[in-house]
């Protein structure tokens, strides 16, 4: 539970962060043919964060 405790507030700031992200960025994500190993990893973590 200690270790829960610590990592809470990282996961917080994700969640904000990710809640912060606009339409237009993800207008221009999806319109990638093939998007950079970096982005596809950022969007896999994202999905995983929203469940």
């Amino acid at each position: 539970m200690e270790d829960l405790d610590k990592v809470e507030p990282a996961v917080q700031e994700a969640q904000q962060a990710v809640k912060s992200i606009k339409k237009q960025n993800l207008v221009e994500i999806k319109n990638l043919n093939n998007p950079p190993q970096g982005v596809k990893l950022t969007l896999e973590s994202i999905c995983l964060l929203l469940g």
